[in-house]
């Protein structure tokens, strides 16, 4: 749950300041930046078989991994500017979603 919650707050944050500002490949940056440093640090915060460490990790990575959303949906529809917004999004989620039964099939093989 606490993924879920950071991980919302985190995107909309993210979201609001991407139109502010923006600022697409900084943000991807300190994103990608965070998502390394949150699942380094899980290597020792699982090691330590408390739930803390495990709280931790689902926090920092709802706060790292979440905001990659906005910030893809909205540098998509930056980058094919006359095309329709809705229309950028649905292809990019399609894509997604050929590109993950592809892995599938290639994992289970």
């Amino acid at each position: 749950m606490g993924t879920v919650f950071f991980g919302a707050f985190a995107a909309v944050a993210t979201g609001r300041y991407l139109d502010r500002t923006n600022k697409y490949r900084s943000s991807l940056k300190i994103e990608a930046i965070g998502v390394c440093i949150a699942y380094l640090a899980s290597t020792y915060l699982f090691t330590t078989e408390t739930d803390w460490g495990a709280l931790c990790f689902c926090f920092s990575a709802g706060i790292t991994l979440t905001p990659s959303i906005p910030i893809c949906f909205q540098l998509g529809c930056e980058l094919t500017h006359p095309v329709q917004p809705a229309l950028v999004t649905g292809l990019l989620m399609s894509m997604t979603q050929v590109l993950m039964i592809i892995l599938n099939y290639i994992d289970l093989y």
